[in-house]
């Protein structure tokens, strides 16, 4: 029709998730504490009915994705100046740490696999180094699919999962490339 509607109206942040049933619509908001104190967590918005649910509370989450089966969520989280990847079990609002870095690692854009097995992440190291990981979901093992001096960002997965699309620099301008798995 054209025509736009405001869903929510908040100081909204990052990417945002469809739920694949397209009921929810995960996102980060920046919440204020006191006077000083900023932080992000996630929310959900029921689009049917247009409830919004908090899923975080204080843990500085952004960057939320839905598994497949929709009962989990993989965010991002910094906490004492670590960053690491989190899966939110829906059903019953335990958090659970996926990765524990010590050093100065950062995570970006997590993108569950179709299969639900795999999170396509983005991922900063140490050194200057831009790249994107696989990390397989249950045991928090990591496979690099880029190693090199190029920025590679914004995993996305291809419908079957043949394929994981990112945008990279490695020519000295962002194009689209796509990696057969």
């Amino acid at each position: 029709t054209g025509r736009t509607a405001v869903l929510h109206r908040g100081l909204v942040t990052g990417n945002l998730s469809l739920s694949p049933d397209g009921r929810l619509l995960a996102f980060a908001e920046l919440n204020l504490a006191g006077n000083y104190y900023e932080h992000t967590d996630i929310f959900a918005l029921d689009l049917a009915y247009g409830g919004v649910r908090q899923l975080t509370h204080g843990r500085r989450a952004r960057d939320p994705d839905f598994a497949a089966d929709t009962s989990l969520l993989v965010f991002v989280s910094n906490d004492r100046g670590h960053n690491n990847l989190n899966l939110l079990d829906l059903g019953t609002g335990e958090i659970t740490a996926l990765t524990e870095t010590e050093d100065h690692t950062a995570y970006h854009g997590p993108r569950f696999s179709p299969s639900g097995k795999w999170i396509a992440v983005g991922v900063n190291r140490p050194g200057g180094y831009a790249d994107i990981e696989l990390v397989d979901r249950r045991t928090g093992w990591t496979i690099p699919v880029t190693h090199d001096r190029a920025n590679d960002l914004s995993p996305a997965w291809s419908r079957t999962g043949r394929y994981l699309f990112f945008i990279s620099d490695r020519t000295g301008i962002f194009n689209l490339y796509a990696y057969e798995l």
